[in-house]
């Protein structure tokens, strides 16, 4: 991973000074990508787009949001030979945007900011991965017995009286935001029918055509469909001969 500028950005809503660092190269090595959609991958994060405003407090978009300036990586500076850059006091204190926690999207699924379907369809989606955290597992991790095993038990149950009425209503708008006529759209719908426990209509959805990968996703899908299966799990890889291009990067990226 190859960290690029930090932006400095007004927020449209007050015009209060925020940073995004933003990142010039990534891969997905050590990637996990679940059921969901979600893809855990530490060498590739994705930049938020949803911010609260340290200003006023508001949501705000974060593409609407003026850039005033560039802050360079200072190594990548000192091996192009270039000086130290002078960096307002300002911008320094600007505070970093980051991942929006449960609390914000829960938030923005009914702000005006983000009425417009692109905006709501994004912003319910990251709520759905959000929502899923607690019932994410990590086979193979050496530390999962001893230590997120015990973590998520006594988490999960207070995460879920917190936020678990929300699940199941966010899920069922988000059907409605899903083209079928789209294979990566299906195959995401096909998911939100499973974990809501609809499984013939899953099922139906999952019996149509997909080109590979996504359907090498879609038969891991089906098989837990087919167990009456509610819960987010983690998929394979496809074979080589499904990806495309052969690193498994943009056909992880296709179901988001």
């Amino acid at each position: 991973m190859t960290p690029g500028p930090t932006l400095v950005l007004a927020s449209p809503c007050c015009g209060h000074l925020h940073r995004l660092q933003t990142f010039k190269s990534g891969n997905t090595a050590g990637a996990i990508l679940w059921s969901d959609g979600k893809l855990d991958a530490r060498l590739l994060p994705e930049l938020p787009k949803i911010a609260r405003c340290g200003g006023c407090s508001s949501l705000f978009w974060v593409g609407d949001a003026a850039e005033v300036g560039r802050i360079d990586d200072p190594f990548y500076r000192s091996i192009r030979g270039e000086k130290k850059q002078d960096v307002a006091p300002e911008w320094k204190r600007a505070p970093l945007i980051g991942t929006p926690d449960t609390d914000v999207l829960a938030e923005a699924i009914t702000d005006p900011c983000f009425a417009a379907r692109d905006r709501r369809r994004h912003v319910r989606i990251e709520l759905w991965h959000s929502l899923n955290e607690p019932r994410r597992k990590l086979p193979g991790n050496p530390q999962w017995e001893q230590f997120w095993k015990p973590y998520w038990e006594h988490c999960g149950a207070e995460f879920q009286q917190q936020y678990g009425a929300l699940f199941a209503p966010n899920l069922e708008a988000l059907l409605e935001l899903f083209e079928e006529a789209d294979a990566d759209d299906r195959l995401q719908k096909a998911e939100a029918l499973r974990e809501l426990g609809r499984f013939a209509t899953c099922i139906r959805l999952l019996d149509s055509d997909f080109d590979e990968p996504l359907g090498f996703y879609a038969r891991q899908i089906r098989q837990r469909a087919l167990a009456r299966d509610e819960t987010v799990f983690r998929l394979d890889w496809p074979p080589l001969e499904y990806a495309d291009p052969p690193q498994p990067e943009k056909t992880a990226r296709r179901i988001h």
